[in-house]
C-alpha cells in the first residue's frame, strides 16, 4: 500500500472515530441510563465501529475528492489553451 493510501487511511480512521464517539455516546446514553456509564460505553463502542467504517470509507472519500480536484484544474488548462 502506497504511503497516501496508508495517509488517507488514517484519516479516515480518526474522522470515523470521532463521529462514531460522538453518535455512540448519544445511543449510549438512551440505552443505558446511568450517567456517565452509558454514554461512556457508547463512545467506546462507537469510536471502534465508527474507525473501523472510516478506514474503508475514508479513503474512498479522500480519493473521490481528489480526482474531483483534478478534473477542475485539467478543465482550466483545456481553457487557457483553447
Amino acid at each position: 500500500m502506497a504511503d497516501s493510501d496508508k495517509d488517507d487511511e488514517q484519516i479516515g480512521k480518526t474522522a470515523g472515530m470521532f463521529a462514531g464517539m460522538a453518535a455512540g455516546a448519544r445511543i449510549g446514553s438512551a440505552a443505558v441510563p446511568i450517567p456517565l456509564v452509558g454514554p461512556f460505553l457508547g463512545s467506546v463502542a462507537g469510536a471502534v465501529l465508527g474507525g473501523e467504517a472510516g478506514k474503508r470509507v475514508g479513503r474512498a472519500a479522500l480519493k473521490g475528492g481528489r480526482a474531483f480536484v483534478e478534473a477542475l484544474k485539467d478543465d482550466d488548462k483545456d481553457k487557457k489553451k483553447g
